[in-house]
């Protein structure tokens, strides 16, 4: 899973920006413009992609803007790019920049891999389309409405013993975990991986640990993850990794009790402003 985030030190600093707040269960949450790229040209031919000249790492002409969506006491999990909306991504004269090119490569909207502070007070939400904004514009326009899952209480689920081999089944809780592969992992220093699948939503479990024969915790590190979906269910498999190797014990969860969705409506404009 790769996540990008792109800068543009000379404007990469707003002032007067228009900032809209939503209140929902009891959490101020914020939105705030912090980043905007706009390349007009590249050079080279794809089919000699290593000589081509792309600035600022673009590898289509287009415009790109990041903002932070804030949540002093934290519980922001997730982006939700599906149930989020873009109404407005446009110049100051209300061109669109989302525009289709046959030769481009770049996704246009929202950028579905956000990345989330590790406390849950931040989530950079990036926006990006193939269009560049026309000769005499002055800032870039983008409104909408950004969809979250947030939560802030944790209630620990444990199952009963069983072997970390392909085929086990652990319930921890009302979820059904299958060991779908365990062993040594193709990458990494990880001692070992271990693949489990279930159904329901993965943003609804915040932490998962082994505990073995003897009691000790073993905690278990996110290291990739697939989903699917139909008919409103999903299959989710996580890859797990440990720092020991170990065969036999339980499965514990950490499951949200509060899960919800939040939406975040914004109404921003990105300026070429310097400093404070």
């Amino acid at each position: 899973m790769k996540e990008r985030f792109f800068y543009l030190p000379a404007l990469a600093i707003f002032t007067s920006l228009q900032v809209f707040t939503a209140k929902a269960d009891e959490q101020l949450t914020t939105v705030e413009p912090v980043g905007i790229q706009i390349v007009s040209k590249i050079h080279g031919d794809r089919e000699d992609f290593a000589n081509m000249i792309m600035p600022l790492n673009a590898q289509n002409p287009g415009t790109s803007v990041a903002f932070f969506v804030q949540s002093p006491n934290g519980g922001i999990l997730e982006f939700d790019s599906d149930g989020s909306e873009l109404d407005t991504f446009a110049d100051s004269a209300g061109n669109t920049l989302l525009v289709e090119r046959p030769d481009s490569f770049s996704m246009q909207g929202f950028h579905g891999f956000s990345k989330v502070s590790k406390d849950g007070t931040i989530a950079a939400i990036e926006v990006s389309g193939n269009g560049i904004p026309a000769k005499g514009s002055s800032h870039i326009v983008a409104k909408g409405v950004v969809a979250l899952t947030m939560a802030t209480e944790k209630k620990s689920a444990r199952s009963e013993a069983g072997s970390l081999e392909k085929g086990q089944v652990f319930k921890a809780g009302d979820i059904e975990f299958t060991v779908k592969e365990s062993g040594k992992p193709d990458f990494g220093d990880a001692a070992m991986e271990v693949s489990l699948s279930f159904s329901g939503e993965m943003a609804a479990i915040a932490a998962y640990r082994f505990i073995d024969a003897h009691g000790k915790s073993h905690e278990m590190e996110q290291s990739g993850y697939s989903s699917f979906g139909f008919g409103g269910k999903k299959q989710v498999t996580m890859e797990l990794t440990l720092n020991e190797v170990v065969k036999e014990g339980s499965l514990e969860i950490d499951l949200w009790q509060d899960l919800k969705k939040v939406n975040v409506p914004f109404d921003l404009k990105f300026g070429v402003g310097f400093g404070e």
